[in-house]
């Protein structure tokens, strides 16, 4: 099975969100009056993690359900049509506890999203440019 690096690189970075959504939740319950900034650092762990991790997921189901309509989208497309629908999809959750739960928007989590969004966005575009001056 030959993988472009494009398609390894989305993986790596999934694999990698999923594991920092894995270490803060197994990390975060059992610190005990942790430094300020490790707090922190473990609160916005996991919208990091998601924004990592959800393009290169969605990036896989949008390629696969369009070659199942024996159509082709170009991997660019698919990349930016798979982290606009991540980041919108995880700000919405983030307001969607707001409105339903009264929980707080926190800024330093959608920050941390987009943050992660823009990384995997950043390096799913940029394995493509590296393939095609191959």
């Amino acid at each position: 099975m030959n993988l472009s690096k494009q398609t390894r690189i989305l993986m790596i970075l999934s694999l990698l969100g999923m594991g920092l959504i894995l270490l803060t939740r197994f990390v975060r319950p059992n610190l005990v009056d942790p430094l300020p900034w490790m707090g922190f650092l473990f609160g916005v762990l996991p919208n990091f993690g998601a924004g990592l991790a959800l393009p290169g997921v969605l990036s896989t189901v949008i390629s696969g359900y369009v070659k199942s309509q024996g159509r082709e989208i170009s991997p660019a497309k698919t990349i930016i049509l798979a982290t606009f629908m991540s980041v919108a999809g995880l700000f919405g959750w983030e307001f969607l506890q707001y409105f339903f739960w009264k929980y707080p928007v926190d800024l330093f989590d959608l920050a941390a999203t987009f943050l992660g969004g823009a990384i995997a966005l950043g390096l799913g575009l940029g394995g493509r440019s590296v393939m095609s001056n191959e």
